[in-house]
């Protein structure tokens, strides 16, 4: 379960700001980053996991573009077919 502050933090742009002190240094920079939006803490106090949320998105959107590499590849021939390894098929 995602846990959230009583409050948050937006900026003048309305957008949260992400983990930091009072003068924004020594502040977290994710590798990959979720959105942080006023819906956000609705969801997460509503039961929603919004970070594994997030996660399973980008994962599966990885999944996604490395599938369509493949079909790239194995369009243009450059893909073995099964088999072909070692002298088979």
């Amino acid at each position: 379960m995602t846990a959230f502050r009583a409050g948050a933090s937006f900026a003048e742009n309305g957008k949260v700001q992400v983990d930091g002190n009072a003068s924004v240094v020594d502040k977290v920079t994710p590798t990959v980053r979720m959105l942080l939006d006023k819906e956000t803490p609705a969801r997460a106090m509503a039961g929603e996991d919004v970070q594994l949320s997030y996660a399973v998105e980008w994962i599966e959107a990885q999944a996604e573009e490395a599938n369509a590499e493949l079909t790239r590849q194995a369009a243009a021939g450059g893909l073995l077919r099964s088999g072909a390894v070692g002298g088979e098929g």
